[in-house]
């Protein structure tokens, strides 16, 4: 269930828990999920992600408190990820009423979380400073999630825990959807499309090389342009992971996959430096997975930045500008119909990893 998923009623309260995804794939349970847990009215769940987007897209100076709310929150948005919400309780006309359901939400959850050693929540003031002892009168919503239980109470020194029962699969199996990138318009500008891979890869800094390298195709561009020695500069290694789904790239680790090293022609890169109206102005990240391979993660291209080049391999370097968090393809396996069939992946028979869209 997403935060849109969450039921309004009118101007009544509600009881809602914003779900880490990355823990709900790892448990299979919503409970041990919970990173937050809020009360509001209307659109009060969906706010917080929003809030936070916001906060990533101006690049804020200001750091959240460690272990916050907005923490969590902006390091998952950060990674590719959405944030879920489910609905613990709703039709409080007392706000009062609501404030109660929500510590005590809070109290049995955090219980809960204490008992399996899982992050605490990300509360800031737990419910409010408000007292729990209540009878609870609104309406009690089924979390999302398998019919029979994920969780089993077990008595331990006489005290309630809780027996995992199952693990589901990655959340990403069931909600990656395959569409067709044409005719959905998911890609409505010119986007460089390229893969990431769950495998682990040398990295670190290639030292620039004198224009002279740059081949002549490139001579009235080079100063849109740096040409870069293909080798590793010494002392500046390091390993990029390969994707987790349950330890997804942060945005830095993303970019490090995604900026380079892509083989695009000299002479079409040289158009696009020529005249800013042409070429890409997006770069997808898409990843391989049982759902298919997803976009994951989305950039502007920064077409005011020098671009890499590489004249060993013929390879370049794409500068990345602020991240695109609601990049309509994100989250979509992109397919397309070919002559010999239908509902193929784009970047299949794709070698090198990329392609460039034009819708």
């Amino acid at each position: 269930m997403t935060a849109e998923g969450v039921a309004f009623d009118g101007g009544r309260w509600y009881v809602y828990a914003l779900i880490d995804p990355i823990m709900f794939r790892k448990t299979g349970s919503h409970l041990l999920s919970v990173l937050y847990v809020g009360k509001g009215t209307k659109d009060r769940a969906n706010q917080h992600a929003r809030d936070e987007r916001k906060a990533l897209e101006r690049a804020a100076a200001s750091l959240p408190m460690h272990g916050s709310k907005s923490e969590r929150i902006r390091w998952l948005l950060g990674s590719g990820e959405d944030i879920p919400a489910v609905t613990l309780a709703s039709g409080f006309v007392d706000e009062n009423d609501a404030y109660r359901a929500e510590t005590l939400a809070m109290e049995l959850i955090s219980r809960l979380l204490a008992a399996h050693g899982l992050e605490p929540l990300g509360n800031a003031v737990p419910g409010h400073g408000q007292a729990s002892g209540m009878q609870i009168s609104g309406q009690a919503h089924e979390l999302g999630g398998p019919k029979r239980p994920a969780l089993s109470p077990v008595a331990v020194d006489g005290e309630p825990t809780f027996e995992l029962r199952s693990v589901r699969e990655s959340l990403y199996a069931s909600t990656s959807r395959r569409v067709d990138w044409r005719s959905a318009q998911v890609v409505r500008r010119p986007s460089i499309l390229v893969k990431g891979t769950t495998e682990a890869m040398p990295s670190g800094s290639h030292s620039p090389l004198p224009r002279e390298a740059l081949p002549p195709s490139l001579a009235d561009v080079a100063h849109r342009v740096t040409p870069r020695d293909i080798e590793i500069a010494a002392g500046s290694e390091f390993v990029r992971r390969g994707y987790d789904p349950d330890d997804p790239w942060t945005d830095h680790e993303a970019r490090e996959r995604a900026t380079r090293y892509w083989p695009f022609a000299a002479t079409t890169v040289r158009e696009w430096l020529l005249d800013d109206d042409q070429g890409p102005l997006d770069l997808l990240l898409a990843v391989p997975g049982t759902g298919g391979t997803t976009v994951r993660y989305a950039w502007e291209v920064n077409r005011a930045a020098v671009f890499d080049f590489y004249p060993a391999i013929g390879r370049w370097g794409i500068p990345l500008g602020r991240a695109l968090l609601d990049h309509p393809a994100r989250g979509l396996c992109l397919v397309e119909d070919r002559e010999e069939r239908k509902g193929v992946q784009v970047l299949l028979n794709h070698v090198a990893g990329c392609r460039l869209l034009i819708p």
